[in-house]
């Protein structure tokens, strides 16, 4: 095993699982202010956004735990 994999540690995703977390999140905040201004009028809008954030927050989450578990 070389040095980066070493540091990185073994089934650890790194950035990968944040940015896609970030960006899931990202995406739920784009349907909520669609739905605020009024461009998309659909109550199921509003349900999706909420998912998307707590889907986001979670893969962060979870990242975040893996990456602490390598450093132990």
């Amino acid at each position: 095993m070389s040095g980066s994999q070493a540091s990185r540690g073994q089934g650890h995703a790194g950035e990968v699982t944040t940015r896609l977390g970030v960006s899931i999140i990202a995406a739920g905040i784009a349907l909520l202010v669609l739905r605020a201004t009024g461009v998309i009028d659909n109550e199921l809008a509003d349900i999706a956004s909420v998912i998307a954030i707590v889907l986001g927050a979670l893969a962060i989450a979870i990242d975040g735990e893996a990456a602490d578990r390598q450093d132990r």
